[in-house]
């Protein structure tokens, strides 16, 4: 069926990231993204055309991003902890145990359309964060697709100020009084999701319909 058949149009990778940010944010523990049916009228993300490929890799991406942190989201649940961000910004955050903390960020500057979603970037970001006062900070990081990257922070009295740069969409900030979580979470990354995110982003999509394959 041509897509412009369709009653409807597909989510855009952009919708989909966003509403999982909000489901973490929101203690969820398990997510079903969209549909995957390789055959009858509607394919759902297994369909050929452009934006089911396009969404099937945001999936993937976003698995392999959620998942390896898995650790720290299974045992975690929402808390109001202080927070100061630019308007624009939406910041919740989720208390893991005693040991660490993950304020989930999300560029509320987007707008969704039947052609799509349109987002502009925030440059220059910046969020102010007060963890508890029982949990020392020994490392600031962030999950993303492609494995744990450096956060800029600086601790002044009590609070953590940690400096984005540029925020496309989301953000999945780690704040941990081990500083040996960053090791963790990042070779739970190499060993399950490392080789899949590469052939996603060079184009080998390779739909099977498991998660464990892409990650999702």
């Amino acid at each position: 069926m041509d897509l412009k058949d369709f009653p409807y149009r597909a989510p855009t990778p952009e919708e989909k990231r966003v509403e999982v940010y909000y489901a973490l944010a929101a203690g969820a523990k398990a997510l079903s993204y969209w549909w995957y049916t390789p055959f009858g009228e509607y394919y759902g993300c297994g369909g050929s055309d452009r934006a089911s490929k396009v969404l099937w890799k945001e999936l993937g991406l976003l698995g392999a991003e959620v998942r390896s942190a898995e650790t720290v989201l299974l045992r975690s649940c929402p808390a109001a902890v202080p927070v100061k961000a630019p308007r624009t910004l939406w910041v919740r955050s989720l208390l893991a145990g005693d040991d660490a903390m993950a304020p989930l960020i999300v560029n509320d500057n987007f707008a969704s359309d039947r052609l799509g979603t349109v987002v502009r970037p925030m440059e220059k970001a910046s969020v102010k964060v007060r963890p508890p006062s029982w949990l020392a900070c020994g490392d600031v990081f962030e999950m993303t697709c492609e494995g744990t990257r450096d956060v800029k922070w600086q601790a002044e009295r009590g609070a953590l100020t940690l400096d984005l740069g540029t925020v496309q969409l989301t953000r999945f900030v780690l704040i941990s009084r081990d500083s040996a979580l960053r090791g963790q979470v990042q070779r739970v990354y190499d060993t399950r999701f490392a080789a899949n995110v590469k052939a996603l982003l060079s184009g080998a999509t390779g739909k099977q319909g498991r998660s464990d394959e892409t990650g999702g």
